[in-house]
């Protein structure tokens, strides 16, 4: 088996398991919201931006603590959490922002995937790194961003590795829910197509 094929073989073991999980608790949470007979009429008040404030697409935010940190900023928290990641401080940003999911399930299968492939981030220790806001996709209960490591004239790196979020519709809260290195010995996964990127 060639090189290519090999890491192609080790990604899918190591994220298969968040796959088929995730897949399938959204095809039962698909069906238990068609069943539900919403009897509410009341509007929740929005105490924060909308998604539309920050497309910038194509914007190149360098990695870092930003100033005024705000959880409901995506590229404040795509910033932070690479930072946190690449330093080592996995952990730790998973007890400060957890996830932002409407389910329990679903938030702690994403946090599981955070704690395993944030050190993947540590590759890039003690080198200077920047994100480019690349796409974006809008669903009921929350919208993804999706973000390029690039060099400061925003380049991607070597192997594109990229990292997505998502924004929480009932608090505009953000969460690191992906992170993809595309290491070496791994076979490359891109950002996926179909998605709004203007």
């Amino acid at each position: 088996m060639s090189d290519y094929g090999k890491g192609n073989q080790m990604m899918g073991k190591r994220i298969l398991n968040y796959t088929v999980s995730i897949t399938i608790f959204l095809f039962v949470l698909s069906l238990i919201s068609c069943l539900k007979n919403k009897t509410s009429t009341g509007i929740a008040v929005s105490e924060f931006l909308p998604d539309s404030v920050y497309f910038e697409f194509s914007r190149v935010f360098k990695v870092e603590i930003p100033p005024d940190f705000s959880q409901k900023n995506p590229h404040h928290v795509a910033q932070y959490s690479v930072y946190m990641c690449r330093e080592g401080l996995t952990n730790q940003l998973i007890q400060e922002i957890g996830h932002v999911e409407e389910d329990t399930v679903l938030g702690n299968i994403f946090v599981s995937f955070v704690r395993d492939f944030g050190p993947d981030l540590e590759l890039f220790k003690n080198n200077s790194l920047w994100l480019r806001f690349e796409a974006y996709a809008d669903y009921e209960d929350a919208s993804v961003w999706y973000y390029y490591l690039v060099d400061s004239t925003g380049n991607c790196l070597t192997r594109n590795p990229w990292i997505s979020l998502h924004r929480s519709k009932s608090n505009g809260k953000c969460a690191l829910t992906g992170i993809f290195v595309n290491l070496p010995d791994e076979g490359l996964m891109d950002i996926p197509g179909g998605l709004r990127r203007k």
